[in-house]
């Protein structure tokens, strides 16, 4: 997986081993399981560029919105939107313990808008700010 910036070019590249400490509410299917084309298309999108909005994946696929929405929860059994929060946050956690880059530059580049929103979200994710979580890992690393 790689973090992209909004003109294409590659940011930051992240392994798949980038595991979460909770996981989705619900679990969702696997790629291999989704048999929507179009479905899989966005889970490739989402996977490269996290960063995306539901607006602008609708759009790769030719669909709005909503009906992107309702296809992903039937094909995959989660939210869409919970879903790129749970991809960002894991594309946060892993640039955090490998990447000298700022929390700011991380939540900018990740999508969010503001760095607090960002610090809120991963916090109610990981249970613990993006400062404790970096030198948590920077720690571990450290062993």
């Amino acid at each position: 997986m790689c973090v992209c910036a909004s003109d294409g070019s590659v940011k930051a590249e992240i392994p798949a081993s980038a595991a979460p400490v909770r996981a989705l509410e619900q679990p969702m299917r696997m790629d291999g399981e989704v048999q929507d084309a179009r479905i899989r298309a966005v889970l490739a999108i989402i996977e490269r560029q996290p960063n995306s909005s539901v607006r602008e994946l609708a759009g790769s696929v030719g669909l709005s919105a909503r009906r992107l929405e309702s296809l992903f929860r039937n094909e995959t059994g989660a939210h869409i939107r919970h879903f790129i929060i749970e991809q960002r946050l894991r594309t946060a956690a892993h640039l955090l313990s490998t990447s000298d880059l700022s929390i700011k530059e991380i939540a900018y580049l990740i999508g969010y808008g503001h760095p607090s929103s960002f610090t809120r979200a991963f916090e109610r994710r990981f249970v613990q700010s993006p400062k404790s979580f970096r030198q948590r890992a920077a720690a571990q690393n450290a062993k």
